[in-house]
């Protein structure tokens, strides 16, 4: 028969174990602080230190700057959307983890919210970097391949469900997702079009053959099967757009 002393110690033991456990489960490690890195050069200067807080306080996410185990890696190499520049135009690209924090990360990086943030970065040496779309030295944009006119049908037929695409469904889209014209004013349209698939909401409901991995669960909406080549053509359809005039930036006074 166990005394009062020895059952204690025997709950306390089990309740420890099961706190480590759940410390060690996947969902535990999502609810702790996003872990980010960047290579040495971003580190030295303060970047990091100056956009974690920023995202953490539009987020409601801590973050955390770690040297390994990262979500969120800045760094020259990678396979990642291009998030910045240095001073001598080298671009910074930004690769997440399939963690959905650092999408949301990354999304915030590379809107025109993060992107003003970069430009409003000053390190305490005066290092400063450049939002990713100014590159004025950088190579022109390669034309964009693909058939237009294909595209304006691919973009109507799945596009056309949240976005207006053209003068021809100009009450079809949804308030919240803005129009091909808007977005043609965009620094970064033309990655926005090109890797549409990788910027939410649409991981959630889109496959592009060979490009996707499969879903991991069924999507709350029918979904959009595409090709590489129709992707291409949208990206054509909406080169051809002309921008849509938005007036001038807000001021605030």
């Amino acid at each position: 028969m166990q005394g009062p002393v020895s059952f204690g110690r025997r709950v306390a033991r089990a309740a420890l174990v099961a706190a480590a456990a759940a410390l060690a489960s996947p969902a535990a490690a999502q609810d702790g602080p996003l872990g980010i890195t960047g290579d040495a050069g971003l580190r030295a200067a303060g970047l990091l230190d100056f956009l974690a807080p920023r995202f953490a306080l539009k987020h409601a996410q801590p973050v955390e700057i770690v040297e390994d185990g990262a979500a969120v890696a800045l760094t020259r190499d990678g396979a990642g959307p291009v998030a910045l520049r240095t001073a001598d135009g080298a671009a910074i690209h930004v690769v997440t983890a399939p963690d959905p924090r650092a999408e949301a990360f990354r999304d915030w990086l590379l809107s025109d919210i993060g992107q003003r943030t970069v430009a409003a970065f000053v390190g305490p040496q005066g290092a400063r970097f450049s939002p990713a779309a100014a590159a004025p030295d950088a190579a022109p944009a390669a034309p964009v391949a693909g058939d237009a006119d294909e595209g304006l049908r691919l973009s109507k037929l799945h596009c056309g469900r949240c976005h207006v695409v053209d003068s021809d469904n100009p009450f079809t889209g949804i308030g919240s997702a803005p129009s091909f014209a808007a977005m043609r004013n965009f620094p970064d349209w033309r990655l926005r079009f090109d890797r549409f698939y990788d910027l939410n909401p649409h991981p959630y409901f889109t496959q592009v053959a060979g490009v996707t991995e499969p879903f991991d669960r069924a999507p709350h909406i029918a979904p959009v099967t595409m090709t590489p080549d129709e992707v291409a053509a949208v990206t054509a359809f909406a080169a051809r757009i002309a921008p849509k005039d938005l007036g001038a930036p807000v001021a605030s006074r």
